[in-house]
């Protein structure tokens, strides 16, 4: 069983965190392997309002939210996700 994963509607995300320092540096959360096939291309641009303090690239996080927009950033691929929660699934190994 793949350790990420999505809700239907995408009400929840289970996914690897990825930062991405174009545009004045995004957080990236990849849900699907790059193998499956997925409308929005496996992954969503964390919207900019979530304290990211705690977390680090590579993290298996849990967030709850929404698709705020299409678009998130005009440099990367993927919708902009409103994070209403976020919760640590397994910090990344350094």
């Amino acid at each position: 069983m793949s350790r990420v994963d999505h809700a239907p509607d995408y009400a929840w995300l289970t996914g690897q965190l990825f930062y991405v320092h174009a545009d004045g540096g995004l957080w990236v959360l990849r849900y699907a392997p790059l193998w499956k096939e997925d409308p929005n291309g496996g992954s969503m641009v964390l919207a900019r309002d979530l304290r990211m303090d705690n977390y680090h690239e590579g993290d298996l996080v849990t967030v709850h939210g929404e698709i705020l927009s299409q678009r998130g950033s005009d440099f990367l691929g993927g919708p902009l996700y409103r994070v209403q929660s976020i919760q640590l699934v397994e910090k990344a190994q350094q």
